[in-house]
């Protein structure tokens, strides 16, 4: 298994973060495993959303790498792949609950090249793991603050794994500063700012300069609002098999709509009737991940006889 060499062929979308593998153990003991990552996640549902998309981030020469290795590439994603010291992929070990809900735990490592090319980018999107683990974050962080368009930011924050990573919440304070297109669930919230409502954080990150403020809020539905205006839509959940990936769902079509929004547009912010029209694209593909297992994001015909 190699890494392809990267030209200078432009991306719609830049994707940095990391890959693994997600081995869940379902409530009657079976295991399961699927290729995962948020960020991997979100590159393939950008690529089945029909966009162009290269995803820079580090697995091993082992059977897992050779799992995300082969994902990556059937959805048409360009993997952009080192790690000079040869490590082991990244594992999720998941246990889904009664409620479909997951709870894990986590053998991961997030040390790119520096120095390794990447491609150009309309948007470059970044967050979860790859956002707090050193050393990789560095990079991460000097990537957003290099790139010459929208930056996109997901917190999924994993507080198993964030609450033992130094800095941590600063350096998700600092993405936050530069995204321009930020989403989080209310949990994330909750550990970066404990105590304060999520709605109020996220207007606070408008008012900071964030085109689009997105926060999931699981039952509750999702929240977004811009300079123009606020909007919700309730959760479109039916028939709940697991909650993985349905997160980084909402955030692969925020970023498809971002695509297609003209630069001015965004800058000034999105009315409501088009933040209304997001939002139930976004509920909608999210509730095809959530009737499958494992992250299994919609493709765009999938999506589109959805919302028919």
């Amino acid at each position: 298994m190699s890494s392809p060499s990267v030209d200078d062929t432009g991306v719609d979308a830049l994707v940095m973060g990391e890959s693994l593998v997600d081995e869940i153990r379902t409530p009657d003991a079976e295991v399961r495993r699927h290729p995962g990552g948020s960020p991997a996640n979100v590159a393939i549902g950008l690529a089945r959303l029909g966009r162009t998309v290269a995803l820079r981030t580090s697995y091993g020469n082992d059977d897992a790498g050779a799992l995300i290795d082969r994902a990556l590439r059937r959805a048409g994603v360009r993997p952009v792949v080192d790690d000079p010291f040869g490590s082991p992929t990244s594992i999720a070990r998941a246990v889904i609950q009664p409620d479909g809900s997951a709870r894990y735990a986590f053998d991961l490592r997030w040390n790119p090249d520096p120095t390794r090319a990447m491609p150009r980018s309309r948007v470059l999107h970044v967050g979860s793991l790859g956002a707090i683990l050193q050393p990789g974050r560095d990079l991460v962080l000097r990537s957003c603050v290099e790139h010459d368009g929208p930056v996109s930011l997901d917190l999924n924050v994993r507080p198993a794994v964030a609450d033992r990573e130094p800095g941590s919440r600063d350096a998700l304070q600092q993405l936050v500063r530069r995204g321009d297109i930020v989403k989080a669930s209310d949990e994330d919230i909750a550990w970066l700012h404990p105590g304060a409502d999520p709605l109020d954080i996220a207007a606070r990150w408008v008012q900071q300069g964030a085109s689009l403020a997105c926060v999931t809020r699981g039952a509750r539905g999702i929240f977004a609002m811009s300079a123009r205006g606020r909007m919700h839509r309730p959760s479109r959940a039916p028939r709940i098999v697991d909650t993985v990936g349905a997160g980084d769902t909402v955030m692969a079509v925020l970023i498809d709509a971002v695509l297609s929004i003209p630069a001015a547009d965004l800058a000034v912010g999105l009315e409501e009737d088009a933040l209304g029209r997001l939002l139930d694209r976004a509920t909608t593909a999210a509730s095809i991940t959530l009737s499958r297992r494992g992250a299994d994001l919609p493709t765009s015909r999938e999506l589109a006889l959805a919302l028919v």
